[in-house]
């Protein structure tokens, strides 16, 4: 058995491809490299078969992300695994740290902050995510709080012993997208979490994204479809543990299952051609669409400009939208929130929106 697998899963990536191989194979001797094509349709089959024996090459029919990290973790040999995406990248040493980890402690996983980078690998300035990522024994949190619990990496960001994965292999194949989520949250469960300080990998951010290009809507469905898959495998987990599972609390705090309510209240509610005002922090996800205009106001530092807005829209649109992701400011805004509530009368409140008519 090697030391570490990276499996590289690829569909439709070929003009990242080799790039993402090539930052594997540069891991070191003790890393095997397997690439997973998921029936790509591009030119990824001549990329490669350009790597010969250097690569484990496994070719299949399109089934997803979930069905392509089953797929690599079954040829896979390492005691650890890292699922690299074909549009990302490692950077050098990464794994040597990673497994140095392992080998002290029986981590569940560890993972890493990556940088972001555009289409042509320049750095965009950020890391993802965008803030310290936790370490330690997460369970009790995890537990507490259910899926998205903690900050962590996408799928490039995370390396995973094979002792968790195959206590929670396979990985549902109805994941066709979001499968990294079920196993970064399943982790804390099994095994404690390390962090490396540094940034190991790079995240891509392109306009041939399988997931992030698409618009919100359209992404909303698979991280709901991921938190409903794993919901019911925690609480079973928790189970083992003697931990009483609330997962009633879980999916009242899931942030694509409340935002999935939150999207039906307005939908519920707003005409689809009417205009509004949003205040969400710019998290919630609302799009614009052909026929409906959509004033978007930040949340400001200064309370009088966002009051100032307030006024110049009130003519344009008649409806006021508080999303949750913006309850704390508000909150923290007393005159703000007077302000609203002299100016209109509201429609609906709950724990998930605030919608309001103009006076």
């Amino acid at each position: 058995m090697t030391a570490g697998s990276v499996v590289v899963v690829n569909f439709n990536y070929a003009r990242f491809l080799g790039a993402a191989i090539d930052s594997a194979l540069e891991q070191g001797a003790a890393v095997e490299v397997i690439v997973v094509d998921d029936g790509s349709t591009d030119g990824s089959a001549d990329v490669i078969r350009s790597y010969g024996s250097r690569i484990t090459a496994l070719v299949k029919s399109n089934g997803g992300q979930a069905s392509a990290f089953n797929a690599g973790v079954g040829v896979s040999t390492g005691d650890v695994v890292c699922f690299l995406d074909a549009d990302d990248l490692l950077l050098g040493g990464t794994m040597s740290s990673a497994l140095a980890l392992f080998r002290a402690e029986p981590f569940a996983k560890v993972h890493w902050p990556l940088l972001e980078v555009d289409a042509g690998g320049r750095p965009l300035g950020g890391t993802n995510p965008p803030v310290p990522l936790p370490g330690g024994d997460l369970g009790e949190l995890v537990a507490g709080r259910g899926p998205g619990a903690y900050p962590t990496p996408p799928s490039s960001g995370n390396a995973f012993s094979r002792a968790f994965l195959e206590q929670v292999s396979p990985v549902p194949e109805e994941l066709r997208v979001c499968a990294d989520g079920y196993l970064y949250d399943l982790a804390p469960l099994y095994g404690p979490v390390a962090r490396l300080e540094r940034p190991g990998g790079a995240i891509r951010f392109h306009d041939d994204s399988s997931f992030m290009a698409r618009a919100y809507d359209q992404r909303l469905p698979h991280s709901v479809r991921a938190h409903l898959l794993t919901i019911p495998r925690m609480a079973e987990r928790c189970r083992q543990l003697g931990i009483e599972p609330d997962e009633t609390a879980w999916r009242a705090r899931s942030w694509p299952l409340r935002s999935q309510r939150a999207l039906a209240d307005i939908a519920g509610i707003i005409p689809a051609t009417a205009p509004f005002v949003l205040i969400d922090g710019d998290r919630l996800g609302v799009e614009p669409t052909a026929d409906r205009r959509l004033v978007r106001l930040p949340e400001h530092a200064d309370v009088h400009a966002t009051m100032a807005d307030l006024a110049r829209n009130r003519e344009a649109a008649a409806i006021l939208v508080v999303a949750w992701p913006s309850f704390p400011w508000l909150d923290a805004t007393p005159d703000l929130h007077a302000e609203i509530r002299s100016s209109y009368r509201p429609m609906l409140h709950n724990d998930r929106v605030l919608i309001y008519a103009r006076r």
